[in-house]
């Protein structure tokens, strides 16, 4: 099976602290919306698909630093704002009837495209994993199936690897997430 997604959606950080670590409150990343395309190469046995999806997101998720002083913003630099998405799901329907709900498990990496636009800026990881959960309903019209799909993924991985810089440092901590609302359409 083959198919097409498009999808738009909004990404925010989640922040993972060691414990009795306060956060520095001038640093920080803050969410911001986005939207994908993507590709899906599958096979259907029965009601479940296992199904490879890459495809290309666009996001402004972004990371920030004050000033000390007067709070004024130093730098605001976007995080994988040109990204690859390359997921690997199990989608799993249910009934025979002529709308099936779904619900869907995967995992994929985020593969960040284009350069850093400020040296003042925290580095991003070049990769990141992700695991991601879809619900959907699936309906058949003649030829092709549409599935509306609402899809959560969140970042396995640290946004930003305190090893690569000094300011890197700073942003310890922080992981991507992203939830999306979107159409497959397939054969």
């Amino acid at each position: 099976m083959a198919g097409l997604t498009v999808a738009v959606g909004t990404s925010w950080e989640v922040e993972r602290l060691p414990l009795n670590v306060r956060p520095e409150e001038s640093t920080g990343v803050m969410g911001g919306e986005g939207y994908e395309l993507s590709l899906l190469l599958g096979y259907r046995i029965d009601q479940l698909t296992l199904s490879l999806r890459p495809g290309y997101i666009r996001q402004s998720t972004s990371s920030f630093r004050h000033f000390d002083n007067d709070g004024g913003v130093r730098f605001k630099e976007k995080v994988f704002p040109d990204a690859f998405l390359l997921p690997v799901r199990a989608t799993l329907n249910f009934g025979k009837q002529r709308l099936q709900p779904s619900v869907g498990l995967g995992g994929g990496f985020l593969i960040r495209v284009g350069k850093m636009e400020s040296s003042l800026a925290p580095v991003p990881e070049q990769v990141l994993p992700y695991l991601e959960v879809v619900v959907g309903v699936e309906v058949e019209l003649k030829s092709l199936k549409f599935r509306p799909e609402f899809t959560v993924r969140n970042g396995t991985g640290e946004l930003f690897s305190p090893g690569k810089s000094d300011i890197n440092r700073d942003f310890g901590g922080q992981r991507w997430a992203y939830a999306a609302l979107g159409i497959v359409v397939t054969n």
